[in-house]
């Protein structure tokens, strides 16, 4: 496991761990329509549109793998009534896992992994029911960097690869609230190159990073909201 997906899943156990020892002595029923700061950890499967067209029989291909996230952010109260509207802003780190190439087998086998992660700022709004359901939606800005890593199993290493740029992001997601928890499950999706071709991630003329691809992830999560 890589150590940028190691520092997401600890930042979120952390997160987990300090909201139920603050939950257990706070006296806030479901539902809390509030300006809140929370801070929230995710975990599920990301997923890259990197190229699976055309392989050669003896390549083995898997698009995806486990996918983290660690976040903090602000929502605003604007409107109370039977349903309250909560605008907001976050600011998190994305592990979105990674895509596998391998061919070979013993000494003479090769991988090749493409690895994202992000930085995102996002603006929020979220919908929340008086039962404490609530439906939420974010957009805005991710700074995306994608890896190509080279190896082979006798631990010989070629030159790696990377691209960084901004690309924009959307989420949207379902949540249950309760007290100062929301758990809640999250659709991501960074818009870059749904890579059909190897010219589509690799430039032929000197092996780099051609194009940032598009990332899909599915995780779960639970914020823990601070009343301000």
């Amino acid at each position: 496991m890589r150590l940028s997906m190691k520092l997401a899943l600890s930042a979120g156990a952390s997160f987990a761990t300090a909201g139920f020892a603050f939950a257990g002595n706070s006296s806030t029923f479901n539902p809390a329509p509030q300006n809140n700061i929370y801070i929230s950890g995710e975990i599920g499967y990301g997923s890259l549109d990197t190229p699976s067209n055309d392989l050669p029989e003896d390549v083995s291909y898997s698009s995806g793998d486990a996918a983290a996230s660690a976040n903090i952010g602000f929502t605003h109260l604007v409107y109370r009534n039977i349903n309250n509207l909560l605008l907001g802003i976050e600011f998190g780190y994305d592990y979105n896992g990674q895509s596998k190439y391998t061919a070979g087998s013993g000494d003479d086998s090769i991988s090749m992994e493409v690895i994202s992660s992000d930085f995102h700022l996002l603006a929020s709004a979220t919908y929340l029911l008086s039962n404490g359901i609530n439906f939420f939606a974010k957009a805005g800005p991710a700074y995306v960097k994608q890896e190509l890593d080279f190896s082979s199993d006798d631990n010989e290493q070629t030159e790696d690869t990377s691209k960084s740029q901004c690309e924009p992001m959307i989420a949207a997601g379902l949540g249950y609230q309760f007290k100062n928890f929301n758990f809640y499950f999250q659709y991501n999706h960074i818009f870059g190159k749904d890579a059909q071709n190897w010219t589509d991630l690799i430039n032929p003329d000197d092996g780099t990073f051609a194009h940032i691809v598009s990332v899909n992830t599915y995780k779960a999560g639970v914020a823990i909201n601070i009343a301000v």
